[in-house]
């Protein structure tokens, strides 16, 4: 039962890191990038759809604040443990 939680667990840690650190990478890949919205990008569709412009071009331009690392971080650490419960999971 107690490595089912120690893999639950290094799943979450593993997940929680992943997910913080690719955030810029995919803000910058979606079209965010510190000079503004790049033209023809999912971006710059996003925002004129649903009109989320100064949020997006903000997380972008100066990236995640400390409360929205926190709520990616803990996304992350959620799916990495459930990913970790699903494929290490045998009879303990």
């Amino acid at each position: 039962m107690g490595c089912r939680y120690f893999r639950s667990a290094i799943g979450a840690l593993v997940g929680g890191a992943v997910a913080v650190a690719a955030t810029p990478f995919v803000l910058t890949a979606a079209g965010l990038t510190a000079g503004g919205v790049t033209a023809g990008s999912a971006a710059a569709w996003a925002m004129s759809l649903y009109g989320v412009g100064a949020v997006l071009q903000s997380a972008g331009a100066a990236g995640l604040g400390y409360t929205a690392t926190k709520i990616v971080r803990e996304v992350g650490e959620k799916v990495g443990s459930t990913v970790a419960e699903i494929i290490l999971d045998d009879e303990d």
